[in-house]
């Protein structure tokens, strides 16, 4: 039987592009997982207005440092949820939202300057953030958004993406699709930022020079979604200020909930005293 993969890659390039950009562009909106909803019911839910799209806010804690969580494409803020009481017991507080197109929040795709826009509404309204913590591509978002505007002092990458054109090189690769699409596909994503200099503007290792804080990068040797080269990247700019640390056989999202991960990630910004698990 033929798949829709197959039919793609001998489809016309024009018209298999636009299939692809249409469906690459839009994020799914994943369900909450179960174990999740008893921590989200503790948040308090705030809903900000961001570039005329409703932006799904959550909130614990009302005093203390500030530990801003930021989840990559097709995800969701409840992925964060392993951290917050660990971090409240360590006395902090923790903001973790909807990126556009997921979850709660409106709009249908998410982009770097979108996130940033909304980082910075939060730092606006609370404070600079002590610690951007992020899983996946919202790691390059936070190294987009400290170079234009936010400010931290630590940040927590997990599983980490440096290259902006890393998805498209990996979702291109595991459908085995002819150059030409692929070309064509880039153009896609070009036009709808109206430039083709995105490739180098929003990877995360062109983004260093307005971080001057530290940077904790956790990644799985086996992780099967982003490979362990995107944390060695971003390692290899960041030189002494940033340490990497690597983990085996949690793969790209069970890194999330592991107790080991949590207790790393609290003895590096500072939390380890105060923390008992």
């Amino acid at each position: 039987m033929t798949t829709e993969t197959d039919m793609l890659r001998v489809m016309p390039p024009e018209i298999a592009s636009r299939l692809i950009f249409d469906s690459f562009r839009r994020p799914l909106r994943v369900a909450m997982q179960d174990t999740d909803h008893s921590v989200m019911e503790r948040a308090e839910r705030i809903t900000l207005n961001v570039d005329g799209k409703s932006v799904a806010v959550y909130k614990w804690g009302r005093a203390g440092p500030l530990v801003v969580c930021i989840h990559g494409w097709s995800a969701r803020a409840s992925n964060f949820c392993a951290f917050v009481d660990p971090l409240m017991k360590a006395g902090y507080r923790v903001i973790a939202f909807d990126n556009p197109g997921h979850g709660e929040s409106g709009g249908s795709t998410t982009t770097p300057v979108d996130v940033s826009r909304i980082l910075l509404e939060l730092q606006a309204r609370f404070g600079s953030p002590d610690v951007v913590l992020t899983h996946s591509l919202g790691a390059l978002y936070a190294f987009y958004a400290l170079n234009h505007g936010v400010c931290a002092s630590h940040l927590v990458t997990i599983a980490g993406v440096c290259d902006f054109s890393y998805l498209v090189t990996r979702y291109a690769s595991s459908m085995d699709l002819p150059g030409e699409t692929i070309d064509l596909l880039r153009q896609h994503i070009e036009s709808m930022f109206e430039r083709d200099s995105i490739w180098e503007e929003f990877s995360a290792h062109n983004n260093l020079s307005g971080f001057g804080g530290r940077a904790t990068l956790i990644h799985d040797e086996y992780d099967d979604y982003v490979e362990l080269s995107q944390s060695n990247k971003i390692h290899d700019a960041l030189g002494d200020r940033g340490a990497l640390h690597i983990t085996r056989g949690l793969g790209h999202r069970r890194i999330l909930a592991d107790q080991a991960v949590i207790e790393q990630i609290m003895k590096e910004i500072g939390g380890a005293d105060v923390y008992y698990p």
